[in-house]
């Protein structure tokens, strides 16, 4: 048998079942929340790298001399390295559509059943391709249009055309999606890399250290020796790339978005406890003189606060019970999107149990936390002060008695002025209630203003390319000839040939850097226009004078303008001053005169990349402006290995972009849940404790309507109170995560904006929540009959 003071808070529980509903969903929220993002959290940061591992990675790729397997073994011998494997990668085009030629990257395998290292698996078809047939890897399907393609036309730049069998399906989860960046990958033996007019020899060298794999400076220090190595037996090193040991491409990116996604999660819940704090509050008020009569008859205060925190506990089990199993589910869909969209498998189902556990800690620790004052304070209360309590609606109307000269003389309605005055009876509910709308307000206009802020980026990063279409050529080829060339073709407006190189820094220890891109553009181009943010552009009389991206001093952060530094490029060192700094997003990226370039290079009048500006902006133009471009250099014997149009970059970007924006603005509409049951439990607690004035009004003669109205009115103040409020935090909000935002996929803060739609469907939408969280204790109101209200208590 339960004791009579279990009973009591059983039988509360079930009297009171809206309002008991209401604070097992607001916990639930919360619970929801975090249970799915600390899932997708959970799963997506061990698969994530866990999938790259088992990829077994390069340390490091350096591009040397052509190498032979002999030479290969001798690498694999020396003391500090763990293995070797020589690879070559092609860069050629892919026939996907009528005409609609993309770019596709092909490795040349030697063995395939002795990969070694950034290895691949079968998925379906034939294993190893025969000669003259393809693998494709598995996300360069949706470009083809169809899961089943059974043979892709491919053409190297100084090619014919080829097409080949696909003999089947490969997966590989450290290459990024090929259909998100518009790129195919496809894998081949050497006999068929020579069908194709491409030399046999492998032209990259892939190590793995033999100890401290995850350290990086150990892994430039070992790659330095190694350099100087093959150089002692007449083998150069071109390039150089050191990705970050034992982290997939894409891990910060995601780590940095799930962090932004628990914060709203952390909000939610944090939103949810002042919800339950507000409730708590709000049912010991009412039962004061019920806390009274049981200390009369010998109840002491830690009994009387163990019936309420018990209720708090039953609503947090309850809690867990309605929100850990659709939080659980929400994260697994959110973690099969990810791997579709960042192409890796999930190689365990498990979900680890310190999730479970800090979702009960959740479910249980918050709602007792919030409430412990409350619920202690109640429970303290003396016999004689709960005897001779009053109610909880007499403190209020006296004060907000001082409006009363202001309202008539503005002509407000009558249901209006008692409206307000209802209103703010209550100024602590008032202001919980306000904050918790707001702070959903607020997060909704951070979504939608970081939607904007990405479109007014993406907006200022093509308006500063003033060119349509980017062509790369597969070797450099005279500038004059080309460009007479191109002008002929129909739609285009102005053409200008750069050039294009990977550099990468030599440190004074020997060390040498991560690689970035080296572009060539003419000091007085017209064809772009960044923003200097410290220093200048370039000048027609520069030398060596280089101007750097943010990318860049991310990646070399002691890098100052006025520095020298020593690069490496084109297999020669060179000495190049930093002359400014320029706006440019983006990977790290360096700008330098064509002119001084190209001669350094050795490439005088020569290019290998064109930047076309056409009359025409509309994507069917442009796409035939490019054909029309391709069929020129095509017949002028300069091999097209790329051509990439405006439109094309723009959507890859967006592509990116996706997953994120979604994801920002599910977690707002988490949160606006939250608010909209606070709103709702704030007007069923005012009209709980007015039932006797609304019994008043209806003995004098207020009708249903007029009731209904009046409360109705007060919800919707309250809403477009809490819209104003809202304002104020969502701007340093929106710059705050628009930064973080940037960041991951700029190297950069955002152009801030302010989306004014998002400002007003936020207010359409608050006044249709605050309409719809009053109706139902409207309702009730309106029901209610005068002897029901009087004889309440």
């Amino acid at each position: 048998m339960l004791s009579p003071r279990w009973r009591k808070m059983l039988r509360d529980l079930w009297l009171q079942k809206a309002r008991t509903l209401l604070v097992i969903l607001a916990v639930a929220v919360g619970v929801f929340g975090v249970g799915s993002v600390l899932t997708g959290y959970a799963v997506l940061t061990r698969e994530i790298n866990d999938n790259y591992l088992g990829t077994r990675p390069a340390s490091a790729t350096l591009w040397t001399d052509p190498l032979d397997g002999d030479f290969v073994q001798r690498v694999r011998e020396l003391p500090e390295i763990g293995d070797a494997e020589a690879r070559s990668t092609l860069q050629g085009r892919m026939l996907v559509g009528p005409n609609d030629w993309r770019t596709i990257q092909l490795y040349v395998i030697w063995d395939y059943d002795d990969l070694r290292l950034s290895t691949f698996e079968p998925e379906r078809g034939a294993w190893p391709p025969a000669d003259g047939e393809i693998l494709i890897e598995r996300s360069s399907l949706p470009l083809f249009g169809t899961e089943t393609p059974e043979s892709v036309v491919v053409k190297l730049p100084d090619g014919p055309r080829h097409q080949l069998p696909i003999a089947g399906i490969v997966h590989n989860a450290g290459l990024p999606p090929g259909w998100m960046d518009a790129t195919g990958y496809g894998y081949l033996t050497p006999p068929t890399a020579e069908r194709l007019g491409a030399s046999p020899l492998f032209d990259q060298l892939k190590i793995t250290v033999a100890t401290r794999a995850e350290d990086k400076e150990h892994i430039r220090r070992t790659v330095a020796r190694l350099q100087e190595w093959l150089g002692q037996q007449g083998r150069r090193v071109y390039r150089v790339e050191i990705p970050t040991p034992g982290e997939h491409p894409h891990y910060a990116q995601m780590f940095t978005m799930m962090s932004l996604l628990a914060a709203f999660g952390l909000l939610a819940l944090l939103l949810s406890g002042v919800l339950v704090a507000n409730l708590i509050s709000a049912l010991l008020a009412r039962e004061i003189r019920q806390i009274g009569v049981m200390k009369a008859v010998g109840a002491r205060t830690r009994q009387v606060a163990g019936i309420y925190f018990g209720a708090v506990t039953l609503f947090g089990l309850a809690a867990l019970g309605v929100g850990m199993p659709p939080g659980l589910w929400a994260g697994w869909a959110f973690v099969e999107y990810a791997t579709a969209i960042f192409n890796f498998e999930i190689l365990g189902d498990s979900v680890p149990l310190w999730v479970f556990a800090v979702q009960a800690v959740v479910g249980l620790l918050v709602p007792l936390a919030v409430a412990a004052y409350p619920i202690w304070r109640g429970s303290r209360t003396s016999v004689r002060e709960a005897i001779s309590d009053y109610g909880v609606s007499e403190s209020g109307p006296r004060r907000s008695q001082r409006i009363r000269p202001e309202l008539p003389a503005l002509r407000l309605p009558r249901l209006v002025v008692l409206s307000s005055r209802n209103t703010l009876r209550r100024r602590g509910r008032l202001l919980l209630t306000l904050a918790t709308l707001s702070a959903s307000g607020a997060v909704f206009m951070v979504s939608m203003n970081v939607t904007a802020s990405w479109e007014e980026t993406l907006d200022a990063i093509f308006a500063a390319r003033r060119y349509e279409i980017d062509v790369r050529l597969a070797h450099p080829s005279p500038v004059a000839e080309m460009e007479r060339a191109i002008r002929q073709v129909p739609g285009v407006e102005r053409v200008e040939s750069w050039t294009l190189t990977r550099a990468s820094r030599l440190r004074a220890t020997a060390e040498e850097g991560s690689a970035f891109a080296l572009v060539g553009a003419p000091a007085e181009t017209e064809l772009i226009d960044l923003p200097v943010v410290e220093g200048r552009w370039l000048r027609p009389e520069d030398g060596n004078a280089l101007v750097a991206s943010p990318g860049l001093l991310e990646q070399e952060p002691d890098l100052a303008v006025g520095d020298e530094v020593r690069l490496r490029l084109g297999g020669q060192e060179t000495v190049w001053q930093v002359v400014g700094v320029v706006g440019d997003r983006g990977p790290a990226r360096a700008y330098a005169s064509y002119q001084q370039l190209s001669t350094v290079l050795g490439r005088q009048g020569m290019a290998e990349t064109l930047r076309i500006a056409t009359q025409d902006q509309d994507p069917a133009a442009q796409l035939a402006v490019t054909r029309g471009v391709e069929r020129a250099l095509e017949a002028g014997g300069w091999g097209v290995l790329q051509t990439m149009r405006s439109t094309v970059y723009r959507q890859a970007f967006e592509d990116h972009l996706a997953i994120s924006l979604a994801l920002l603005m599910l977690m707002s509409v988490l949160v606006v849940i939250v608010g909209g049951l606070s709103l709702s439990a704030t007007m069923s607690l005012n009209v709980l404790e007015r039932r006797r004035e609304i019994g008043v009004l209806r003995a004098i003669g207020a009708s249903n309507g007029k009731v209904l109205s009046m409360v109705l009115i007060e919800g919707v103040m309250i809403g477009v109170a809490s819209w104003l409020l809202a304002l104020a935090p969502a701007l340093p909000l929106s710059i705050f995560v628009g930064n973080i935002s940037g960041q991951i996929f700029l190297n950069g803060p955002l152009e801030f904006a302010v989306s004014l739609a998002g400002i007003g469907e936020w207010l359409i939408l608050v006044v249709v929540l605050s309409g719809l969280a009053s109706l139902y204790p409207a309702r009730s109101a309106a029901r209610l009959t005068v002897r029901e209200a009087l004889a309440y208590e």
